[in-house]
């Protein structure tokens, strides 16, 4: 007789909608499904937008198919017979269950059906229960913890945390929950061999200006700190330090002209780039064309964006907005306060330091973050806690 770890084990994942856009938590959704996929694991994805899905995910013969369900725009209050049937079905022919984002409307309906047909189910948090997101939309928060959220998180066989910092913060919001302290699946694949600056030394002319260039790639978003940023370029600018800025990532148009007008009332605008959406092997690129990536954000789970810069061999200013800020310490990030003063302070020193030194500094970030990331070690790590879940249920 086969053992339960012998056995094809058949996961689902629920994430409301794949669309890069929207963020890091759609890539981390599609690289855990890949590389879960490409260990044995027969994953399907349930979606209501599977816009950025790979294709391959649709071909026949493969690990991982992708079910598009409806929405249910009156849930959790609410969710119809058919698409509660739908979901117990599904269920029924599934070991374990993995959600994401403790708000997604629809998780209480998956999480009562997997308590129904005895499966066990994981929700993965995505720094959504930080200090800083809870001050957030703060009263709605902790109305749905107090109706759903706090039994949803406390049914789970595990809260998945991506780092001890989101543990710590989360674990005040769902006391009894269990917990566990994973890293996030990162696809290194196209960072080996490390990237080069040269395609975006073609695409973008502010590359080939004169002094330190510096790179802010996420969503322009209020809480990431891009005004801390700016600050911090103007008094580099007082002390007569050069630089150029990249922005690279979408936002909100009106947020956008705000901080374009605070650039030309920083009398910044001149070295300030505002590139858009940038993606692939060009977003690899413009990380290697790069003397620093700075996120100074007020939140961050995990900030897929740090260890992608770390792979690139770009040294990295962070803050302990991060869940990550320990490892990145590790990793030789520079982790400033949350003011436009420190943010400067920990841009001042690269100016002073050799083409060879920032080398060196960027080197020895590529080689933690491939150790600490190790994506086959980490897919392992998940496929062993599903079966142990699995089995505690069998017990």
């Amino acid at each position: 007789m086969d053992s339960p770890n012998d056995t094809p084990l058949r996961c689902i994942h629920y994430m409301p909608e794949i669309r890069l856009e929207t963020g890091g938590v759609a890539r981390m959704v599609i690289d855990t499904v890949q590389h879960l996929g490409d260990a044995g694991v027969e994953v399907t994805l349930v979606t209501h937008d599977s816009t950025d899905c790979p294709g391959s995910w649709s071909q026949p013969g493969g690990n991982i198919s992708v079910v598009v369900i409806p929405p249910a725009k009156s849930a959790p209050l609410y969710v119809g017979p058919a698409l509660k049937k739908q979901i117990r079905q599904l269920l029924d022919q599934h070991d374990v269950l993995h959600l994401h984002t403790p708000w997604t409307l629809l998780n209480p309906a998956f999480a009562t059906a997997a308590q129904q047909t005895r499966t066990p189910y994981f929700i993965t948090l995505h720094g959504m229960l930080d200090d800083w997101s809870m001050t957030q939309s703060a009263a709605k928060k902790r109305w749905y913890l107090k109706l759903f959220g706090r039994k949803l998180l406390e049914g789970a066989a595990s809260v998945h945390c991506t780092a001890e910092s989101e543990r710590d913060q989360a674990q005040q919001w769902c006391p009894q929950a269990k917990m566990l302290v994973l890293p996030i699946i990162v696809d290194l694949g196209p960072y080996d061999p490390q990237p080069t600056p040269d395609e975006a030394l073609q695409e973008f002319p502010h590359l080939q200006q004169a002094g330190l260039q510096l790179l802010f790639l996420s969503r322009v978003h209020v809480k990431k700190g891009l005004e801390r940023l700016l600050g911090a370029c103007s008094a580099l600018k007082q002390r007569g330090i050069a630089f150029q800025v990249a922005i690279a990532g979408p936002g909100e148009p009106g947020y956008v002209e705000q901080l374009k007008a605070m650039t030309r009332e920083l009398a910044i605008d001149g070295q300030t780039h505002w590139l858009g959406m940038v993606g692939g092997s060009l977003k690899r690129s413009l990380y290697a064309a790069s003397d620093a990536f700075v996120l100074p954000t007020s939140q961050e789970n995990f900030g897929l964006v740090y260890p992608e810069a770390l792979l690139c061999g770009t040294p990295v200013i962070a803050t302990k907005g991060t869940d990550i800020w320990r490892e990145l310490e590790e990793a030789g990030a520079t982790i400033s306060d949350l003011d436009a003063s420190s943010v400067a302070d920990a841009i001042y020193p690269l100016q002073a330091m050799s083409h060879a030194e920032r080398t060196e500094l960027g080197q020895r970030g590529r080689a933690y973050v491939k150790r600490w990331l190790d994506p086959g070690q980490i897919t392992q790590q998940y496929v062993m806690s599903y079966r142990l879940a699995i089995g505690a249920l069998l017990r």
